[in-house]
């Protein structure tokens, strides 16, 4: 009977490690498609602490986001992998808390934004592409830096608070501006913006830059190979 008891606490408690998240040797909470499936999309964030993808998460349905954040002082580190929607789905990572960062991959055919995040926030290294809406949000006080965004159906990068820096992001064929600033936000240096349609004439040439009104807040930016000027 108590090795029948033992056998039967061994299996629970593997089975109890294949449900829960993954915590690897560096504290880091691992996700990946079998810790997703578990629960469902989105797979929500409701602790601060480090978190990072160890493979790809694929089809986010119609309806959903890829991952919810409900917490401040999060880092989710996509570790080369991608988040990937199919039509109708939401954001890829979504959150309205503050200091959340988010870097190293991509976010890609999202029915929403690739990235929409709250103040404070980070994104680097990543690559928002031929998402539905715009390919970055961010709000006040926030580092964007080492992007890429391009076909996005919207806004390549959306700055939409005060403060912050824009530095070294590529913006491509993205159907409205590439960047989109308030004329409050600071640091906007070293970005290529190249083929964006916008949807109206400001920034130089047509269509690239809306917003930042202050020419002197610019340094080094490219507008399809030329000088990029505030609207």
């Amino acid at each position: 009977m108590k090795a029948g008891l033992i056998a039967w606490a061994a299996v629970l408690f593997v089975v109890a490690l294949d449900i829960a998240p993954a915590l690897a040797v560096d504290g880091v909470i691992e996700i990946n498609s079998a810790v997703v499936a578990q629960s469902g999309f989105p797979y929500t964030i409701s602790a601060p602490g480090s978190y990072r993808l160890t493979g790809n998460l694929n089809n986010v349905p119609s309806g959903s986001d890829g991952i919810d954040v409900t917490a401040d002082n999060v880092t989710i580190d996509l570790n080369g992998f991608a988040i990937i929607g199919q039509s109708g789905s939401g954001n890829g990572i979504s959150s309205s808390n503050n200091q959340v960062t988010v870097r190293n991959g991509s976010v890609i055919g999202m029915g929403g934004n690739g990235i929409a995040l709250g103040n404070n926030a980070t994104v680097a290294d990543v690559q928002a592409i031929g998402n539905g809406g715009n390919g970055i949000v961010v709000g006040d006080g926030s580092v964007v830096q080492h992007n890429t965004a391009s076909s996005n159906k919207s806004v390549g990068i959306s700055i939409t608070g005060s403060g912050g820096s824009v530095i070294q992001n590529t913006m491509m064929n993205n159907t409205s501006y590439g960047l989109k600033v308030k004329d409050t936000t600071t640091g906007i240096a070293l970005n290529v913006l190249t083929g964006n349609s916008g949807n109206s004439t400001p920034g130089s040439p047509t269509g690239q830059l809306n917003g930042n009104g202050t020419p002197n807040e610019l340094f080094n930016n490219l507008c399809n190979g030329t000088a990029c000027t505030g609207s």
